[in-house]
């Protein structure tokens, strides 16, 4: 997650580049976009913190699936909305995304890193969809 969240900076340093705009205007779309990634990047991790905790798995359920295909609807709908407003607005949104998507999954894996080291356990990817809380290994076995 961090290695992704690291190459989404890349991404964002050149989305500022493209779109370069008035000083505080650009301060404020970034502002916005880092402090939007940055809570949507804890929410994320706490609720699979949560499910970690309980079952020692997290796999997305049903609501989990339906409530991300409503947020890529309302996504989609805000772009168009933005898009029939005026061209200037489309890439003040992209910048913010550019911004707000390095963020998030920076946040996310620190938060989730941070869990590992207070609870003794370590977080494996099983497949695209499901997270494992393991233990750590015994280094003596090794």
């Amino acid at each position: 997650m961090l290695l992704v969240g690291c190459l989404f900076i890349f991404d964002g340093l050149l989305g500022l580049g493209l779109y370069a705009f008035d000083g505080a205007v650009t301060a404020i779309v970034l502002g916005v976009g880092i402090v939007a990634g940055l809570g949507y990047g804890a929410l994320g991790a706490r609720h699979m913190i949560g499910r970690l905790r309980d079952k020692g798995v997290f796999k997305p359920t049903l609501k989990d699936l339906f409530m991300l295909g409503l947020a890529a609807v309302a996504i989609v709908a805000g772009f168009w909305l933005i898009n029939s407003a005026g061209f200037i607005y489309v890439r003040l949104v992209i910048l913010g995304g550019l911004s707000g998507l390095p963020a998030a999954w920076i946040t996310q894996a620190l938060v989730l890193r941070r869990w590992e080291l207070t609870s003794g356990k370590k977080v494996e990817y099983d497949g695209l969809w499901s997270i494992k809380a393991q233990p750590w290994p015994d280094p003596r076995s090794v």
